[in-house]
């Protein structure tokens, strides 16, 4: 097995599986979901076929990132395009009709994929740590 891969997914690993479930729900919303004052705002700026794509490969990306010992791109996609959705979401809340609770839910759950990147994989139970550096 290559040494970029891990032979199981871990916490880290799953969680980027989790992430990108929401990416490609949220992407998938995007295109099926009822219109409302977020998907018109976001519309007005980019076609809204755009910035599904861009969800979708975010979900990609962190689904083969986690399946990897250097999953820092995943986690670094997954903030980013939170970031964005949670600052263009700010700007919708000064310049038009989007939510406030859109700002507080995307920011802060940049915020939450922010800390577990931070995290460190926990040893496996039974592993020989006497060998560490």
């Amino acid at each position: 097995m290559s040494p970029m891969c891990r032979p199981h997914v871990g916490y880290r690993g799953s969680s980027l599986l989790g992430f990108a479930v929401v990416d490609f729900v949220w992407a998938t919303y995007l295109v099926v979901g009822p219109a409302n004052s977020t998907r018109q705002w976001f519309a007005a700026v980019v076609p809204i076929g755009w910035w599904a794509g861009v969800w979708a490969l975010v979900g990609v990306v962190c689904a083969v990132f986690a399946f990897r010992h250097d999953d820092r791109h995943g986690f670094e996609a997954a903030i980013g395009i939170k970031v964005v959705w949670g600052l263009g979401c700010l700007i919708g809340w000064v310049m038009a009709d989007v939510t406030l609770g859109a700002v507080g839910i995307w920011l802060g759950f940049a915020w939450f994929v922010w800390r577990i990147s931070g995290w460190p994989e926990p040893h496996p139970v039974g592993e020989d740590r006497s060998r560490e550096p």
